[in-house]
């Protein structure tokens, strides 16, 4: 038989092991080395597309264009779409300030300037933006 407060003792240590490893995985990896942070990814804008009238995604094709100082992308297909808009994500992994157009055959060019995208949270990771381009015809 073990003397009264034995267990006690372990079951504090253990109970403290437990807490520090419950602190290790909510804090995330700031604690580790920084190259694990980047498995975490995102993009740092989302483009909303839809008809301003007819509120339903344009049926024609759409290309989003993103750029900065240094730094140009063009997205031609969707990430996503459903009943009232089609989705796009770009600037994946990159803070910055963007302006961001979008033209569509029939409907007058969209754009925003001065879009910015910056870090935030734990692994310093991408805010992720967000736009709506509403498309009028002309």
């Amino acid at each position: 038989m073990r003397p009264f407060g034995v267990n006690r003792v372990s079951a504090t240590a253990s109970k403290a092991k437990i807490a520090v490893i419950a602190a290790a995985v909510f804090v995330g990896c700031d604690i580790f080395d920084p190259s694990d942070c980047t498995a975490v990814g995102g993009y740092g804008l989302q483009i909303a597309v839809s008809d301003s009238v007819l509120g339903t995604p344009p049926l024609v094709p759409i290309v989003v264009e993103i750029s900065d100082a240094s730094y140009s992308e063009t997205l031609s297909e969707p990430d996503s779409t459903n009943a009232i808009e089609m989705i796009f994500f770009g600037a994946r992994e990159r803070t910055g300030t963007y302006s961001v157009t979008v033209a569509a055959e029939g409907y007058s060019a969209w754009s925003r300037n001065d879009v910015e995208v910056r870090r935030a949270g734990s692994c310093d990771q991408i805010q992720l933006t967000r736009l709506a381009a509403r498309l009028r015809r002309p």
